[in-house]
């Protein structure tokens, strides 16, 4: 009904199937994260999660569930990592919600990851380095190979 192209439906259901799985992880995530409060504490405000977590540290088991689930949603390359998806859904979206999509969600992995899963969980974090890095790495490589390989 939307978007442009022949392959616009296909695009539909990928980016949709892609979203839909990323956000159930990332609720998962929340939750997981949500219950490590006492209950008189329970609360999704930063501010308060920040306080909280400033003077108590999570269970090392707590932030090795909740940490990689965080960072699979969040991490910022992983739409470059995944991104055959992205120039079908990007060619076949209205400009307004290819726009949204690249200058607004992939940006707020970016701020979870910095704002929540790297303060809460600074255990997880530091052995999880390497993972990242490694990311990252790829990222880099993946990005540098798709533009040479396409001429430009």
């Amino acid at each position: 009904m939307w978007g442009r192209g022949e392959n616009r439906n296909y695009a539909t259901f990928q980016i949709t199937i892609y979203l839909s799985i990323g956000a159930l992880l990332a609720l998962i995530g929340l939750v997981a994260l949500y219950l490590q409060l006492p209950a008189a504490a329970r609360t999704f405000d930063i501010p308060n999660l920040t306080h909280y977590f400033q003077g108590h540290s999570m269970p090392l088991a707590a932030q090795n569930f909740i940490f990689p689930l965080l960072l699979l949603v969040w991490h910022p390359g992983l739409a470059l990592a995944l991104s055959y998806l992205a120039p079908l859904g990007y060619g076949s979206a209205p400009t307004a919600t290819a726009m949204l999509h690249a200058g607004v969600l992939k940006k707020f992995g970016l701020y979870g990851l910095i704002r929540i899963a790297l303060p809460f969980m600074p255990e997880a974090s530091r052995s999880w380095i390497h993972i990242i890095a490694f990311l990252c790495l790829g990222n880099i490589l993946h990005c540098g190979w798709w533009r040479c390989g396409s001429g430009t």
